[in-house]
Order: C-alpha cells, then sequence, then structure tokens
C-alpha cells in the first residue's frame, strides 16, 4: 500500500491499510533492530480492529489508554533482560535475579482506610428514624486519637498489611534459581524525619539488620558494580555459592545447584552543588521542603493551645527551624487568631461532593458565627489558589454552613492574602 498523496484518498484508507501504509512508507520492516516491536503493534492494531472498531481516532484513545500494558514476549535464549512486577512474575522462575528497589513500606500510616463506626460508640453519627444498619467512615492511622474501637480494627488492619508486604517479599526472593542479588538503601542520619519514619516502617530496615546481623561484609566488591558507587556501597553475602554446574541434555544424572542470595545496601548520597545557579536551586528547594514539612505540622494543630499542650512531647522530634515557625505563628496576633483550639470545626477532612468528586481544606474554624477556610500554600503567589478557596467556600455554602472571608497562608513568608 502506497502512502497516499492527497487527503480524500487518505480519508478513504482503513485502519489497517493507514498503519501498513505507513510501516512501508518508513521501511520500517527492514530496519537493522526493532522489527518485534512493529509486529506487537501490528497484532495490537489487527486485534483491535476485529474485535472493536476501525476507526482511527478510536483506536488511537484506545492506545494511550493501555500502552503501558502492552507488552513482546521475551524468547528463550535471547540475550535480554526481562522486567517485570512482583504481582506478575507469581509461578515463574529466571537464571538470575535482582530486585533493585526492596524498601517497600509493610504499613499505611497516612493512606485512609475504611473503618467500623458502631452507633453505640459513636452517638452523634446516629440519624434517628434514618438509622443505617451500618456505618463506615474513612480514617488515617494517625487520626484514631485513643478511640479503643478503632485501635483494635487498625491493629489488625497493620497485621494484615504487613503480612501481604511479606508474602510479596517472598514471592519476589524465591523466583532465583540460581543467583539473587537485593538492592536497597539505607538513609543518612540527617535525612529528614519522614525519609526515616519510611525507612523504619519498610522492609529495606528488616533486609538491612538481617544483612548486618547474620552475614558476612565482604571487602571485595563484584566486578558488576560500578566503580563510581563503591565508596557509598556495603556489599553483603548472604549466602556463599559454587559456581553452577552445566551438563548436556544427554546426561540423566541430578545436578546440584545451590542459589547464591547477595544483597547490596547503598546509602544515599549527599550531593553539594557549587555554582550560583545551583545554590539558587538548592536553596528554591529547601524552602519548598520546609514549606511542606511546616503544612504536614500545621495539619495536625487544634490550636495555639494544643501547641503549647504538645511542643515538648508529641513535636519533640521537630527540627529547630520548624519549632521556631510554629512559634511565630501561635505567638503572632495576626496569625494565631487562625489557630484558636475552641474554634476548630475540622482539619484536613474530604468533602465529597454528589459528582464523587473529593475536596479536603487545610482548615476550618467557626468565627463570629461563620465557617472560615484557611489553606496553607507554599512556593509562588498563583491565581488558582484564590479560585480553590472559592470553590471551598461554595462546597460549605451547600452544606447548609453560613461563609465568612477564606484566608490563604503562605509558609515560606508567613503572609496572609484574604478571599
Amino acid at each position: 500500500i502506497q502512502w497516499p498523496t492527497d487527503l480524500k484518498t487518505l480519508n478513504e484508507l482503513s485502519l489497517i491499510q493507514t498503519i501498513y501504509a505507513l510501516i512501508e512508507h518508513f521501511d520500517l520492516l527492514n530496519q537493522s533492530e526493532g522489527t518485534e516491536y512493529v509486529f506487537k503493534f501490528l497484532d495490537v492494531v489487527q486485534d483491535f480492529s476485529v474485535t472493536k472498531s476501525d476507526d482511527i481516532g478510536e483506536f488511537l484513545a484506545y492506545y494511550d489508554q493501555n500502552k503501558a500494558s502492552i507488552t513482546i514476549a521475551s524468547p528463550e535464549g535471547a540475550n535480554a533482560i526481562t522486567i517485570t512486577s512482583i504481582h506478575k512474575s507469581k509461578g515463574l522462575e529466571y537464571a538470575v535475579v535482582i530486585v533493585p528497589f526492596a524498601n517497600w513500606t509493610h504499613q499505611a500510616k497516612n493512606e485512609r482506610i475504611w473503618f467500623e463506626l458502631p452507633l453505640d460508640s459513636f452517638p452523634e453519627l446516629s440519624l434517628e428514624e434514618h438509622a443505617l444498619r451500618y456505618t463506615f467512615g474513612r480514617v488515617a492511622a494517625k487520626e484514631i486519637n485513643g478511640e479503643s474501637i478503632l485501635e483494635n480494627q487498625s491493629n489488625a488492619e497493620r497485621h494484615s498489611l504487613f503480612l501481604d508486604a511479606l508474602n510479596m517479599m517472598y514471592v519476589a526472593f524465591t523466583r532465583a534459581k540460581q543467583r539473587l542479588h537485593i538492592l536497597t538503601t539505607l538513609p543518612s542520619e540527617d535525612s529528614n524525619y519522614k525519609t526515616l519514619e519510611f525507612y523504619r516502617e519498610s522492609f529495606a530496615e528488616v533486609l538491612i539488620n538481617y544483612a548486618v546481623n547474620q552475614s558476612q561484609l565482604s571487602l571485595d566488591l563484584p566486578d558488576f558494580m560500578p566503580a563510581d558507587y563503591q565508596w557509598v556501597t556495603d556489599y553483603y553475602v548472604l549466602s556463599s555459592a559454587h559456581e553452577p554446574k552445566y551438563v548436556s541434555n544427554n546426561v540423566s544424572s541430578n545436578v546440584d545447584r545451590l542459589i547464591g542470595i547477595n544483597s547490596q545496601i547503598i546509602p544515599a548520597p549527599n550531593f553539594r552543588l557549587q555554582s550560583k545557579s545551583a545554590d539558587i536551586y538548592t536553596q528554591s528547594k529547601a524552602k519548598r521542603t520546609q514549606g511542606e514539612y511546616l503544612h504536614d505540622v500545621l495539619a495536625q494543630m487544634e490550636g495555639k493551645r494544643f501547641w503549647l499542650a504538645n511542643r515538648n512531647t508529641r513535636f519533640i522530634h521537630l527540627e529547630e527551624s520548624i519549632r521556631h515557625l510554629v512559634d511565630q505563628i501561635m505567638n503572632e496576633d495576626q496569625l494565631s487568631q487562625w489557630f484558636v483550639d475552641e474554634e476548630l470545626i475540622f482539619a484536613e477532612r474530604d468533602i465529597l461532593t454528589p459528582e464523587g468528586s473529593v475536596y479536603r481544606p487545610d482548615r476550618v474554624i467557626s468565627k463570629a458565627g461563620k465557617s472560615v477556610i484557611i489553606d496553607f500554600k507554599s512556593g509562588k503567589r498563583k491565581e488558582e489558589h484564590h479560585d480553590q478557596i472559592n470553590l471551598y467556600k461554595q462546597l460549605l455554602g451547600q452544606l447548609g454552613q453560613e461563609v465568612g472571608t477564606g484566608v490563604l497562608l503562605y509558609l515560606d513568608d508567613l503572609s496572609t492574602v484574604y478571599v
């Protein structure tokens, strides 16, 4: 099929005709590499054309939605690496397996999960004559606040998540027939508290503790380890293995096979950028990180009295710079007026619209009988921040609230903008 020279002829081509014309025009089947991808693409086109539609627009929409899941089979004996997920590797075996990111979490501390809320424990949820048979709510683990009925459910969920993560690790580590290489990272001691907290709730800590206590640190790194990374790498041999024995197919004796399990601990390196432009970038990034950190702290805050009561207990781990900023917010009248404990209605709570969309204002308080929305922002001032506040005000109005002025609190310089 020749590529058409006029638009009329092009519009008359079917989906398959268009694809073949493009392949012939660019001579894609006579290239030295990549023909297997072309043939796979033709299979996808053919299957779509037969089972769904011959329309080019519909195929492009389908391909855009599904391109990430379309793969080609790697033939046996090909000099290639199979990249797959742990779930898709179930039931498969490979001579050598590399697990490059063995640091997944076994907890869901910040993820909201569904809890059953019995009405005898939460009578405020009772609807009297319209009582529901079952009542559920989405709550993050850190928001349970001593409710025993929720803590029991949370513990059961944490145990379930840990077992699921443990099963996933078992599947990953038992795919190898000869050698298993495990790579994980150890954060430096001066990493921010979120990184360290994630590490403590991940299998990286489990693996590293096991490697340190149950195996031998090798001073001789393997040849495949790039020289640039050797100074930040510890190499532990969990199990020594002989070279595998190979026999011809006509030998019927059993072949001894040992699995070599190797792990690599690669501490995250610290980088220092020296140029002036890099310094600007570094400072900008530091401000953004500080703003996000402060945002997370303020999201937990009921008010000034709550901060003073928990400053040296619950928040003892905070960096000094963040503690200073929170102190400044709570001591300045213009800012502390938004953090009166008794005026808090809710903080970081979802609002579900009839269309199914979910919105979450940072803080809603009551001032002079009106609901006031405070939203924390960091970085550049944007018009969309005003649009977001106005949307929140509209949603609260639909919920029957009398809404007052909205407030944007910019955390980089602690300035406020009224909307």
